[in-house]
């Protein structure tokens, strides 16, 4: 199967347009990590940005 992956360091990037003076971005990345043998099972972490 091909696999998209990144490793050691990644960086995901959106702009956005702000209609107010501040603003909390509030998600969630659900991720899995592998080697060459097997993969643990995904996780979901939350997260939650101010924005000014």
């Amino acid at each position: 199967m091909d696999v998209s992956y990144f490793e050691k360091q990644v960086i995901f990037q959106q702009k956005i347009r702000l209609n107010t003076k501040q603003l909390i971005v509030n998600g969630s990345l659900k991720y899995m990590v592998c080697n060459d043998r097997q993969c643990l099972p995904p996780e979901t972490v939350s997260f939650s940005i101010p924005v000014e």
